[in-house]
């Protein structure tokens, strides 16, 4: 009788251990708020990619995604200030008072700004190149040309082809083609 008492109790014990933890886990939960919503652009109505939104006590926060929309859960129950920034638009701030378990749905309209800046003087100089790199040229003489070999008189394109790195293309054709 004592065996079976003793394990029955054990079997009560090991129970009762995740029994407790899924309580208090469930009753934590239950405590933490919830913020939610979307950030566009108060003039086009635009959502806002990568707005930053976070709560200002804490560091907690993250950016918008492709929506304009944002969630920031767990939030604990005390007083917090909830910020909303974004390159080109006036920083967006509110007081929240949040209560145990609630969720809130708070969507934001950013006005632009103008973002002011002390004048910028740009100045250039030319690149000095250490060396002087001219195209390829090639002098011929009319000795030159007439040295070459040919059926009847001297023909300079004939004698163009026959220069290292000069092709034609065709035997037909007078477009050269030159290499390098």
């Amino acid at each position: 009788m004592l065996r079976t008492y003793y394990a029955l109790s054990l079997k009560a014990n090991k129970l009762s251990i995740p029994l407790l933890f899924l309580f208090i886990t469930s009753f934590s939960f239950g405590q933490a708020a919830r913020i939610s919503g979307i950030i566009t652009n108060a003039e086009t109505g635009e959502t806002l990619i990568g707005a930053n939104v976070y709560i200002r006590e804490t560091g907690q926060g993250m950016a918008t995604d492709l929506n304009g929309y944002y969630v920031l859960d767990n939030l604990g129950l005390e007083s917090k200030t909830l910020v909303v920034s974004f390159l080109g638009f006036e920083q967006y701030e509110k007081a929240l008072l949040l209560e145990p378990g609630q969720s809130q749905k708070i969507d934001v309209a950013l006005k632009t700004e103008i973002i002011e800046m002390d004048e910028i003087d740009v100045s250039a100089e030319k690149a000095t190149r250490q060396f002087n790199i001219q195209p390829g040229r090639v002098n011929l003489s009319t000795r030159q040309i007439k040295a070459m070999p040919s059926i009847l008189e001297p023909d300079i394109f004939r004698t163009i082809q026959a220069l290292p790195g000069v092709l034609t293309q065709s035997e037909f054709s007078t477009g050269l083609i030159i290499r390098g």
